[in-house]
């Protein structure tokens, strides 16, 4: 399991990584361009770049649900006992669970009108919306597989290192 953890955190890494990397080439080949030789601009990069941004951050989300990145009022769970935040680890868990599993059925729902009446964004780029809207999916799939290995490992594989916050390896 340990090897199959750092090879998807590594390929989030990487995928984020490109996604971020790309969105800024375009943003500085769209500035140099209306600089340089304004008939180069695409009209549309904003847009573009916007796409991929978003892609990136619901695929970032997944990364934060390794890392216990969230943000969450864990004051008074920090007092208890072992026992005491495993079980609240394991309510929140399942808490994020069904959160993330709605979002995926609903975010799945909206993507698939979008591919069925072919909604394209309005700008000249006339891309199909469907291809943005499947980023949410796409991140909800990724947190709920996330917890529940997450909830699998707290009932299952107990170690106190579960309860804290993970640092990225990279």
């Amino acid at each position: 399991m340990s090897k199959v953890l750092k090879v998807w955190n590594a390929t989030e890494s990487a995928v984020i990584g490109s996604l971020l990397i790309v969105a800024l080439g375009i943003s500085l080949f769209d500035m140099f361009a209306r600089i340089i030789a304004p008939k180069w601009v695409t009209g549309f990069s904003e847009e573009l770049v916007v796409y991929i941004v978003v892609w990136a951050l619901f695929i970032a989300v997944s990364k934060l649900t390794y890392e216990n990145g969230h943000v969450r009022a864990d004051l008074v769970v920090q007092m208890l006992p072992q026992t005491g935040r495993r079980i609240a680890e394991i309510l929140s868990c399942l808490i994020g669970l069904t959160f993330g599993a709605i979002m995926l059925y609903f975010s799945y729902l909206a993507a698939i009108e979008a591919w069925e009446y072919g909604d394209l964004s309005a700008s000249a780029l006339r891309m199909p919306l469907w291809m943005f809207y499947m980023c949410l999916p796409a991140g909800f799939l990724l947190v709920v597989l996330r917890y529940l290995i997450k909830l699998w490992l707290l009932c299952f594989k107990f170690t106190p290192a579960l309860l804290e916050r993970r640092e990225s390896e990279h």
